[in-house]
């Protein structure tokens, strides 16, 4: 087997990486999900959260372990790279220290102790234990799919950043030597050639809500001078507002509680149905079902009635003869193994090989009995 570096190098040398930039990746329906999630979370807690669109590439985590050398971070459930909240916290506390800071070195201190924990990068030069910070940094995530690209990168003088300082002998180590000589070393790597991020950030402690517009203000200005994550010195991760998007998230936002609101209440309301119309142990089954979800997930059914669980509701359902018990768990199998009340032992093919295993038939067949 190729190692993975020479798999994604691909065959005869053509990069595989660039068949993994022609597409977009991420769920759409997905990220928007969690996106609104996210919105409606920190407005619920006081905060704000706005919308950035890249304006050139991005990448963050180039340090990391990965098989062509240079890492980017990817979200470990969303699969999108993102940019960690520790990270948002990182930049919004560079551009207040360097360029949004107080006169006083002594308020500036205590600011940066209430909104981000300590009063000093340095811990040589704090003056107050560390604290948890009164402000929540949420990751900034994609709110859509994601466009991939590549770049490259050509270091001359690895050998002289590497082994510089242990040279012996120049004449015999001239590889070593920081000269024009030296030949290129193309390096590709993964950017983030088009996105959108959401970026929230919300108060850990009601004295912090009036600091959150101004955090956001200091985000803004940062993120559209600074930059975010890597490689930023030479223009990467510069991102501009998309009041856009951000209108339409919260539009969405609305729309969606509306919505779950709406589906709360039907099933209140057919939980209270189900409740007037069957036996209180009826009833107690059909919580159960809906909270192991056994109608609409064949698996967790054949998990949980195979094993204990099934085992007691039938001893039950042996000592009690509650006809609404029995016919939800009729139901359940015909949902599931439609047929088998019919005819438990039923085979097919030319060898009559059963068709449903034989704890199901077994369980149909206790049901029938009944």
């Amino acid at each position: 087997m190729l190692p993975l570096y020479k798999e994604l190098q691909g065959e005869n040398g053509k990069p595989v990486l660039e068949k993994i930039c022609r597409t977009f990746v991420g769920d759409a329906d997905q990220l928007k999900r969690k996106a609104l999630q996210q919105f409606a979370l920190s407005e619920a807690l006081g905060g704000d959260a706005q919308v950035y669109k890249t304006q050139w590439h991005f990448v963050t985590g180039m340090g990391i372990p990965h098989p062509i050398e240079n890492g980017l971070i990817w979200h470990p459930t969303l699969g999108v790279p993102y940019l960690p909240g520790a990270a948002v916290k990182g930049i919004v506390r560079t551009w207040l220290e360097t360029w949004g800071g107080d006169d006083d070195t002594q308020k500036q201190k205590e600011r940066l102790l209430m909104l981000f924990g300590s009063d000093d990068k340095d811990p040589r030069n704090q003056q107050a234990d560390n604290q948890a910070g009164g402000l929540i940094f949420f990751d900034a995530l994609p709110v859509s799919s994601v466009r991939l690209g590549i770049d490259v990168m050509t270091p001359h003088m690895g050998d002289w950043y590497a082994e510089g300082n242990k040279i012996a002998d120049i004449r015999k180590e001239s590889n070593k030597i920081p000269a024009d000589w030296h030949d290129p070393v193309p390096v590709k790597y993964l950017v983030v050639k088009e996105a959108k991020f959401l970026f929230s950030v919300a108060p850990r402690h009601k004295e912090c809500n009036g600091e959150v517009c101004g955090v956001m203000s200091a985000l803004k200005d940062a993120l559209d001078s600074l930059g975010a994550g890597a490689k930023t010195a030479v223009g990467y991760g510069l991102m501009t507002v998309d009041a856009q998007e951000t209108q339409h998230l919260s539009d969405n936002k609305y729309t969606e509680n509306k919505q779950q609101e709406q589906q709360r209440k039907s099933q209140a309301g057919q939980e209270a149905r189900m409740k007037e119309s069957l036996s209180e142990l009826a009833f107690k089954f059909y919580k159960k079902c809906q909270e192991a979800d056994w109608e609409q997930n064949k698996d967790a059914f054949c998990r949980d009635f195979n094993g204990p669980a099934g085992k007691d509701w039938l001893e039950i359902l042996k000592q009690t003869r509650d006809l609404d018990l029995l016919e939800q768990i009729v139901f359940l199998l015909e949902q599931h193994f439609v047929g088998i009340m019919d005819n438990p032992d039923k085979t097919q093919g030319r060898r009559a090989k059963p068709v449903y295993k034989d704890w199901i038939r077994e369980v149909a067949k206790q049901l029938i009995n009944l």
